[in-house]
């Protein structure tokens, strides 16, 4: 028999029997990074076979779309005034949503709206900020993609308000 601990549950299924040498094949799939012990007992006896347990780490698998996303928070992302910076912070992750903390990726970005689009090609590295700044008021939305796959939870909705006049950002004209 096979037991496996560890951050999410698994079973370790049999892939042959027990072979006339007594061995045994044992297929196991793990899709949560974490460190695992994987105990072995003889089925007849019950004792732990030599070597049992023995401690496995998973790590990450290579970056994917689905488990990137775009950090809650991120400066002035969802509403702001025209003429200041908005950033976004991109969490790095692999299709099992398994967080990256290092490495870098080339996302494409682009931000649309009624008259306007900019697309923006990025080198993100991980918890790094990416920042631009719009200065016409209006409504906008930001696509984030990993190649041609869009991050989850985006597009998202930005409000550009029109930021404050004052007498020295004005134009007199005198007839």
């Amino acid at each position: 028999t096979a037991t496996v601990t560890g951050p999410s549950p698994v079973t370790p299924l049999a892939v042959t029997p027990f072979t006339p040498d007594g061995t045994v094949r044992w297929n196991i799939s793990v899709t949560l990074a974490g460190s695992y012990s994987v105990a072995v007992a003889s089925p007849l006896t019950l004792v732990a076979v030599s070597g049992s347990p023995l401690g496995i780490t998973v790590v990450h698998g290579p970056v994917h779309h689905l488990g990137c996303t775009v950090v809650p928070g991120s400066a002035g992302l969802v509403s702001g005034l025209a003429g200041t910076s908005r950033s976004i912070t991109v969490q790095l992750g692999d299709r099992y949503g398994n967080l990256i903390p290092t490495g870098s990726q080339v996302f494409s970005t682009e931000v649309r709206g009624l008259n306007t689009s900019v697309a923006i090609l990025a080198n993100v590295t991980a918890w790094t900020s990416h920042s631009w700044t719009l200065t016409v008021a209006g409504l906008y939305h930001l696509n984030v993609r990993l190649g041609s796959e869009p991050l989850p939870m985006t597009p998202i909705r930005m409000a550009v308000e029109p930021a404050a006049t004052s007498i020295a950002g004005s134009l007199l004209r005198v007839p």
